[in-house]
């Protein structure tokens, strides 16, 4: 994050406190619009509570998918920057990482987002592989975006414990 900072790159979803793990990127766009990305990152994805950040005590925008209340605290986090004019995108590190199938169990949540929190654009990331998109009430949804840098999984001379991963799943 300092390297980030240095480099003035602005960045979403950690951070050296609480409310720097909570500020979304915001991103200037044409006069009167901004776009405004939140990240997140939930335990389904293989992040633990223990690293959310927590008062000065820094870490990761944590937030559990579990309904209602998640929700809101997302809202929440977004309307105390959200402008008229911005397109506003949640980041969510959600879901397993191996599969193609969309978490049926994730799929309210995702509405509800874009329903009570106002998203334009949900962006979930974790899975190894695209799983598709949706449109749902003109806003965009992409269930998983695949490696957006690096396909580890196709890089010859694996570890034995990844390739017995990798065996085990096909």
């Amino acid at each position: 994050m300092a390297t980030l900072h240095e480099n003035q790159i602005r960045f979403a979803g950690a951070g050296e406190t609480e409310q720097e793990a909570f500020a979304p990127a915001i991103f200037p766009l044409s006069v009167g619009h901004r776009l405004v990305v939140a990240s997140f990152g939930d335990q389904s994805s293989g992040v633990f509570e223990s690293w959310a950040a927590k008062g000065d005590r820094g870490g990761v925008n944590y937030i559990q998918l579990d309904g209602q209340q998640s929700v809101l605290r997302v809202k929440a986090q977004l309307d105390r920057v959200r402008q008229p004019g911005d397109i506003v995108v949640a980041s969510i590190h959600q879901g397993s990482n191996w599969g193609y199938a969309i978490d049926r169990e994730f799929i309210p949540f995702a509405k509800s987002l874009i329903d009570i929190a106002k998203v334009d654009v949900l962006h979930c990331h974790s899975s190894h592989h695209f799983k598709g998109i949706s449109v749902y009430k003109s806003k965009l949804i992409i269930w998983g975006c695949g490696d957006f840098l690096t396909d580890y999984e196709g890089i010859r001379n694996q570890s034995t414990d990844s390739q017995r991963a990798r065996d085990a799943y096909e």
